[in-house]
Parts: C-alpha cells; sequence; structure tokens
C-alpha cells in the first residue's frame, strides 16, 4: 500500500475512534437557544485558499463590527483532510470549534455521534432567516428531519473547459446531454487535431459513485453497511474505460508543485477539459487569464439520471459549543448579509438566498454567470443527492484507488478487481457481520 494511502487511512481510523469516544460523553440533549449577555467568543474552522482565506476573514470583520460583543476567533486550513486531522485530535478533548464548515460528507459522522446541534430552534425564533431559501436546497443539511447544517453554496460536478481551444482545434463543444461515448470521441479529435506532445483532451473523471447513480444504483445501501451494488461489472466497465482513455493519451495527469491552480494543465493551456466543482471554476478562469466555461457531467449511455445538486459546503455548530444562538447568528448574516455576500460573491457556490442571487448577477463578472446558470439547468435535469457516505468511507475509498491503480498497471484484471474490491468494502462497512460468519 502507498505512503499516501496509509496516510489517508490512518487519519479516517484516528477520526472515526476519535469521534466514537466523544460520542460515549457527549453532550446533554437540551441546549441553549438565546442569546448570551456580554462577550462572546467562537471559534470558526474552515478550509480553502488564499482567496478565500482573504474573503471571509473581511466578512469575520464586517460581522464583528456590527455585533461587537460577539468576536470570531478564525481557525483555516489548506484543505479537508486537514481540518478533519485537527478535528480528530480536538474531538476526543470535546474543544471542537463552535462553527464548523464541513463537506456534505462528514454529515454522517458528525451526527451519528451528535456532534453537531439541530438548528430548527434558531429557525422557528428567527436567528437564523431561511425565509428566501427554497426547502430543496436545504436537503443536503437535513438528517433524520432534523437540520444539522446549511449550505453555504450550490455546485455540481462538471467538466471545467476552454472554448478557445475547442475553437482553435475546429472541434465543438460537446452539449449538455453529451453522454460518456460522446466525450470519448471528443476527446479523441482533440488528440487528433492539436499536434502537440504535452497537449491532453482532459484531466480528471467523474467518479465511481457516479457512474453508478447512471447505472441505477448507488455506490452504498441505505443503511452504509455494505456497497449498494452486487453487479461487479459496474466496476470493471467503470475503471475499464479509464485504462483506455488513459492509454490512448487522453487523460494527463496536473501538476502538484503547491502552485494552486497554476499547476492545472487546463490553466497552462495543454488540457481542453478538467474535471472538478463549480464553484472552482470562476478561481480557474482568473489563474488562466481568459474565459474557461462549464459544462455538465456527461450521461451513462442507456442510463439513468446521475447529474445533481450538492451543497459545495456546508456551516453547522458545534453540539458543545456554549453559544449556539450567536453561532446560528453568523450562519445566518454569512447566508443574508447583502455586504457578507458582495465580498463572497459566490467563491463557495450559487447562493442558497434567492434575493442574494437576484443581487449578485447584476454584480459577478460574466465568466462566472455560468454557475448561476447551471443550477438552473439542475434544477430539471438532475436528481436528489444520494445520502452521505457512512463512517467507513474514507476506507473504501482507498480500497478502491488501491484496486483501480492495479488494473491499470496491469497487476490485476478489471473482472478480478472488481470483486475483490467488493468483499474488502462490505467487510469495511460491516466488520461485525464478517465476523459472525
Amino acid at each position: 500500500m502507498k505512503l499516501s494511502n496509509r496516510r489517508n487511512l490512518f487519519i479516517t481510523l484516528a477520526f472515526t475512534l476519535a469521534i466514537g469516544a466523544a460520542g460515549c460523553g457527549g453532550p446533554e440533549a437540551g441546549m441553549k437557544t438565546k442569546e448570551t449577555e456580554g462577550p462572546v467568543n467562537l471559534k470558526f474552522a474552515w478550509w480553502g485558499n488564499a482567496q478565500r482565506k482573504e474573503q471571509t476573514l473581511k466578512v469575520i470583520e464586517l460581522f464583528q463590527k456590527k455585533y461587537p460583543n460577539i468576536k470570531i476567533q478564525p481557525e483555516d486550513y489548506s484543505g479537508t483532510t486537514a481540518l478533519t486531522t485537527q478535528l480528530a485530535m480536538n474531538v476526543a478533548d470535546q474543544a471542537i470549534p463552535d462553527l464548523i464548515q464541513m463537506d456534505y460528507s462528514f454529515l454522517n459522522q458528525y451526527s451519528d455521534k451528535k456532534l453537531i446541534a439541530p438548528l430548527d430552534p434558531f429557525v422557528k425564533q428567527g436567528i437564523l432567516n431561511l425565509n428566501d431559501v427554497d426547502p430543496a436546497y436545504l436537503d443536503n443539511g437535513r438528517r433524520n428531519d432534523q437540520l444539522l447544517g446549511v449550505t453555504l453554496g450550490l455546485n455540481s460536478p462538471v467538466y471545467a473547459y476552454d472554448p478557445s481551444i475547442f475553437e482553435k482545434a475546429g472541434v465543438p463543444v460537446p452539449k449538455p446531454e453529451y453522454t460518456f461515448d460522446d466525450l470519448y470521441n471528443t476527446a479523441r479529435e482533440l488528440k487528433a487535431k492539436i499536434k502537440d506532445k504535452d497537449f491532453y483532451p482532459m484531466t480528471g473523471f467523474p467518479d465511481f459513485a457516479y457512474y453508478l447513480r447512471g447505472k441505477g444504483v448507488s455506490y452504498y445501501n441505505k443503511e452504509g453497511t455494505a456497497l449498494g451494488y452486487d453487479n461487479d461489472q459496474y466496476f470493471a466497465e467503470f475503471v475499464s474505460m479509464q485504462k483506455k482513455w488513459k492509454e490512448e493519451g487522453l487523460i494527463g495527469t496536473d501538476g502538484s508543485n503547491g502552485n494552486g491552480n497554476n499547476d492545472l494543465l487546463i490553466v497552462q493551456g495543454k488540457a481542453a477539459l478538467f474535471h472538478t466543482s463549480s464553484n472552482l471554476v470562476s478561481g480557474i478562469s482568473q489563474s488562466a487569464k481568459r474565459p474557461i466555461k462549464i459544462l455538465p457531467d456527461p450521461a451513462v449511455p442507456s442510463g439513468q439520471e446521475a447529474k445533481n445538486l450538492k451543497a459545495s459546503m456546508l456551516l453547522a455548530v458545534s453540539n458543545f459549543s456554549d453559544h449556539k444562538a450567536e453561532a446560528a447568528k453568523f450562519i445566518d448574516f454569512f447566508i443574508n448579509d447583502p455586504e457578507t455576500n458582495d465580498i463572497l460573491l459566490g467563491e463557495r457556490g450559487v447562493p442558497i438566498s434567492s434575493k442574494i442571487r437576484e443581487r449578485l448577477m447584476g454584480k459577478i463578472k460574466e465568466t462566472d454567470k455560468d454557475q448561476y446558470q447551471l443550477v438552473d439547468y439542475l434544477k430539471t435535469h438532475s436528481k436528489p443527492i444520494d445520502p452521505p457516505a457512512p463512517g467507513g468511507s474514507g476506507v473504501v475509498n482507498n480500497l478502491f484507488k488501491i484496486y483501480s491503480e492495479q488494473v491499470m498497471s496491469g497487476m490485476k484484471t478489471p473482472e478480478s478487481a472488481a470483486k475483490e474490491f467488493r468483499s474488502e468494502a462490505n467487510k469495511a462497512l460491516n466488520p461485525l457481520a464478517q465476523e459472525d460468519n
């Protein structure tokens, strides 16, 4: 097993053990829903690049001017791995930040151990105003009929594409309803037309969970105790497709020199398409200094609808916080305050407030409007997102990476890797059941 895989596995296990320990001694069911008199200090943990840090610190400064009795102590991290690693260290000591920016995938692990507070009482009191929010946009943060996190922005997995490369090659950009087969043919055309040994039609690829949705099944079962499919052909098809495309020189690898977007081949003009999240395309366009556009993910041929709208990230309140009402007030400020969103300009995704979206449409750059048009498109060309991944998902993802790499290198056939992956993944998701057998 590669060192990076071992490290990720260690982080996943450490986090699982930590939240297990915290869950045993969690807070009482009752919670303070009134604001505290006098000064209040709130710790706020998030991840992001330099641009997000600058914007977030300006928002915090603005909030503190409007609410001088509340001080926000920022804790920023480079990415989700860095944040979850730190939280794994904090959780067992019940030293969780009051406010946590979290990925949708975190929700099950935190909510199962009652580490995050329900926000419904603050909505009822009017501390957290969701009147201008479509209820469907809150579904990502709901679990067991409780609102546990508020979506900070809407996004979706997409291909960012460079129109200038398509124009130069004389290759038409795929229509939004294109399929994997269409993408393959487009990539081959680009490769044939652009005579540059360092050029790759694309970098990145939709994930396996997306492909399974197109097949009408889910990555995990509803209980999170096993994979959600039993047909090993799905894994074999998906990994074989990637292997073929890579061997034909259609998929390149982006650099990792610590230069952010500047390491991306699409920014360097060495790739036409890059798989990413829609809220990141604006920053990529800025780095490239030319328009980079958005294309929804391809459909599985003869398959079902697989596209979805997703919370780019959620903002939740720790159940251990002594100042939950003030934390809820900060969330309200983040999503509803006009000046705040003039600073953020949808960097975390398309705002969920209809009033804020309308306000920003007159302020954002033309290249940024693609995000908003994508959200409108996905209202009628998507299906509800799958439930958050179960606690053992980190181990499963590492297993998938290991077995798919073994297929890529020729160590295993797609069929044998598919069978072994499913067996090992099911053991990881429900080890007690395996012991009973």
